[in-house]
């Protein structure tokens, strides 16, 4: 598994997605694959938290050929989505940049005080859809 996921995120789109979205079961799948074979050198005066490199894997996330792997508990199970960051973007919709709903009381509530919100509307776009990939049919475990 562990080599289907890394060469699947790096041939998608000839070039190395930032990060990786496993579902729960999928991630604890791929954590068996290699996690039992890791080892730490820990020497004197030194720890992996104050390290550049750091320790790479069950601390934060799974590095799987240089990219972080993250675990979603509401992932669809079995599938995993790469995505390269250089190419996606959130922009904000003129219909709704940060507009005020305006004030409304709480006594309906049996509170006294008033309650507003902020509402704003995202786009997501991707300039180049072939540098992001959602792979579907990966083995996971029940957890």
């Amino acid at each position: 598994m562990l080599r289907f996921i890394a060469g699947t995120a790096l041939n998608s789109g000839g070039e190395m997605p930032n990060f990786g979205v496993l579902d729960l079961g999928t991630w604890v799948k791929l954590a068996q694959d290699f996690t039992s074979q890791e080892q730490y050198r820990i020497t004197p005066d030194s720890s992996f938290d104050q390290s550049p490199n750091g320790a790479r894997a069950l601390f934060t996330a799974l590095m799987v050929a240089g990219v972080p792997i993250y675990a979603d508990p509401y992932m669809t199970a079995g599938s995993a989505y790469f995505l390269n960051t250089n190419y996606t973007s959130f922009y904000i919709h003129e219909d709704a940049a940060f507009a005020f709903t305006g004030f409304e009381s709480t006594l309906p509530n049996f509170q006294i005080g008033y309650i507003g919100a902020l509402l704003t509307i995202l786009e997501f776009v991707v300039t180049k859809r072939k540098a992001n990939t959602l792979v579907t049919g990966l083995n996971s475990v029940s957890l």
